[in-house]
Parts: C-alpha cells; structure tokens; sequence
C-alpha cells in the first residue's frame, strides 16, 4: 500500500467522522428546537435524532462517492498513481457499495421497525393500567401487524403489471406519458386502500 493511499484512506475517515459529528448534532438541535418540552420522552427524542441522522449521513455519501470517484483521475482524466491498480479501484469502490447496503439497511429497519415500535410503545403508554410487558408485548404485535400490511401493499405495488402500451412502435415521450397516466391511476388504488389503515382513530 503506498503512501498516498493511507493519505487517502486517513483523508475520507477523518472527513467522515467530522461529518457524522456535524450532523448528529445538527439532528440533535433541530430536534430539540421543535419538540415538544411537555411531552418529550428520551427514547423518543434518540430515535427521532437517529432517524434523521441515518437520512441525512445516506444523503451525504453521494458527494463523497462523487468526489472519490473525481479525487482518483486528472483533469485529463488519466488516473492518478495511487488508484492506478484496479485493485485499489476496486477496494475504495466497495468500500462505499458497502456503506450504502449498510446505511439503507438501517434506513429501513428503521422505518419498518424502530419507529412503529416506538410510537406503538408510547401509544400503549396512554392507558392507565398497563404495565411495562403489556406494553411490549402490544407494541410488537402493532409492529408486527404494520410490517404485514406494509409488505402486503408493497408486493402487490411490485407484482401489479401495468398496461402494455397501446403502440409497441411507441416514442420515449410517449412512454413516459403512458407511464405517469398508469402510476396516476394506481396511485388512487393506493390512496383508497391505505389512508384508511393509516387513520387514527
């Protein structure tokens, strides 16, 4: 490994640490600005500030994919000497492959189960004589329920075909139109079927 690849390397952690610092504690401020002081629950607090730091770090790594990409070849665009293996190439390539499958995968786990279960938990916590395994025991069934439903509308919004174009000669525009004219109309199927699971009652 040459020098200037641990340069690198010690380059894009640093930035990266300084990064995720800056923004925790701008989720940290920006939560607490808005939230209310009445009715502020700590594990409520972290998991808003988390969720929003997860978001804005997985919108943060496209520019630093883009200027990995860029920082590795000349304005002539030659490679650089310490990217000129495909090796190291490929290693800082995977590298960030593997922080996207990783913040997304968090992303999700987030919004499919931290989340509901937190609201659900807190929800729960509005009764009077609940108790604190009660009240787990309903916010993992809630969860559980939302995450069926979810997957449920998911795989019916994946598996669904659309209409095959009235013109198989058809232009790119005409493509386009046609498709936005389909997802118009399932997207009133959606609304129909999933404002009413989501309304409170």
């Amino acid at each position: 490994m040459t020098r200037m690849t641990r340069t690198c390397r010690f380059i894009r952690r640093g930035l990266s640490s300084i990064n995720g610092m800056v923004i925790l504690a701008f989720c940290w401020v920006y939560i607490r600005k808005y939230q209310s002081r009445q009715e502020s629950e700590v594990i409520s607090t972290i998991t808003a500030i988390c969720a929003l730091a997860i978001a804005l770090i997985t919108s943060a790594l496209l520019p630093v994919d883009i200027f990995l990409v860029s920082y590795m070849k000349y304005p002539n665009g030659t490679y650089k000497e310490w990217a000129a293996s495909n090796e190291t190439r490929a290693q800082t390539e995977d590298t960030v492959l593997y922080g996207y499958y990783t913040l997304y995968s968090i992303i999700l786990f987030c919004v499919f189960l931290w989340i509901p279960f937190v609201y659900f938990y807190y929800e729960e916590r509005d009764d009077d004589n609940v108790n604190k395994c009660s009240q787990v025991k309903n916010a993992l069934k809630y969860t559980v329920g939302f995450l069926i439903v979810c997957a449920a509308l998911l795989l019916i919004g994946a598996f669904v075909p659309l209409e095959a174009l009235p013109n198989q000669n058809s232009t790119q525009w005409e493509k386009v139109q046609h498709l936005f004219e389909e997802l118009g109309s399932s997207r009133k199927y959606y609304l129909g079927n999933v404002s009413p699971v989501t309304m409170t009652p």
